[in-house]
């Protein structure tokens, strides 16, 4: 059988089990039309991960990449909402594969209307379902500065906020190194989509469109470029050890960020902090981890050793952890 078809079942069945983990106490409670969002979820992730097989060629990236969106903040977050919000959510990575995968050579510029095609569907779901007297979604919720703390701390925000955007805490520094590739590659019809997405979830709404459903595009293209960040931290030779080295401080800042929260909480009255203090000891832990294995991962490289299995640990194993605590700690606070 062929290895992507190996791969991508491999990923499906990883991300279903991981859904019915997460739905499990509430099967017995479930109406049909309930079972969607488990349904959205997983496509969701398996289209992501479809996507990121573009760029990267190593089967735990592309997962974490589909677990980071799928199971992400945010599309959970859309949980609170009809069913439908989510199967566009899901819909939205399998819009972009005739772009990502479409026309090559003379063709190619047929990539540049294939590539709206999100954008056409996301603005033709919120009028039909308006015609028909569903209102998915509340239009005025979108981006605010004040939202921007869930960035970093999205198991805090999730206790504030109805919506969270992120990626979690350890691929934020698979992040920093996939957005210096894309720039390095020049690829910026993914920086003019991601722009773009992250503008119109800031605006005013318009054409009927909730605005934060375009911050779905935003955290698909996170989602991808965390992946290729993951397999450009495992592929790092002795000449990328300053972006090693800049992935695990901007860890270990965070994680001192953090840390300041965790004492500003335990110093408010009648311990009514203490709840997020919990978390923010959680979230301090989660960053140290990740540090510490970025760290690690920067002495192999110093001392050119290539180890790819000690690689794939230190990286894929504490993304993993963070994806699956978090994904469960929200998942709980939105059902």
């Amino acid at each position: 059988m062929n290895k992507k078809i190996v791969h991508f079942l491999t990923a499906l069945a990883i991300y279903t089990a991981f859904a019915g983990y997460l739905y499990q106490p509430y099967f017995r409670t479930l109406t049909p039309i309930q079972y969607f969002p488990i349904a959205a979820i997983i496509l969701a992730s398996t289209g992501c991960f479809v996507i990121s097989t573009r760029w990267v060629l190593y089967f735990g990236p592309s997962l974490i990449a589909g677990a980071v969106y799928g199971f992400g903040p945010l599309c959970l977050s859309l949980l609170r909402y009809h069913p439908t919000v989510s199967l566009l959510a899901a819909a939205i990575p399998w819009l972009f594969i005739p772009s990502v995968f479409g026309p090559k050579a003379k063709l190619q510029w047929l990539r540049i209307p294939l590539a709206l095609l999100p954008f056409a569907a996301i603005i033709l779901f919120f009028h039909l379902t308006a015609k028909m007297g569903l209102f998915a979604i509340p239009i005025n919720i979108r981006l605010h500065i004040k939202d921007l703390p869930s960035l970093i701390l999205p198991l805090v925000m999730i206790k504030r906020r109805l919506i969270v955007i992120g990626i979690y805490h350890i691929p934020i520094a698979a992040l920093i190194i996939g957005f210096s590739m894309m720039i390095k590659a020049k690829r910026f019809a993914v920086l003019l989509i991601l722009i773009a997405a992250v503008i119109l979830s800031c605006v005013k709404p318009f054409l009927c469109v909730s605005p934060i459903i375009w911050s779905t595009i935003a955290l698909l293209c996170c989602a991808v470029l965390s992946a290729e960040g993951f397999q450009g931290l495992i592929c790092a030779g002795n000449a990328d050890k300053k972006w090693i080295l800049t992935s695990s401080i901007v860890l270990m800042s965070l994680c001192l960020i953090t840390i300041i929260f965790i004492a500003r909480c335990q110093n408010i009255f009648a311990g009514q902090g203490l709840q997020y203090a919990r978390i923010f000891t959680y979230t301090a832990k989660i960053y140290i981890l990740g540090a510490i294995a970025i760290a690690i991962l920067f002495l192999i490289t110093h001392l050119n050793r290539r180890l790819h299995w000690l690689r794939w640990l230190l990286l894929i194993a504490p993304a993993a952890i963070d994806i699956f605590i978090g994904a469960k700690f929200i998942f709980n606070h939105v059902i």
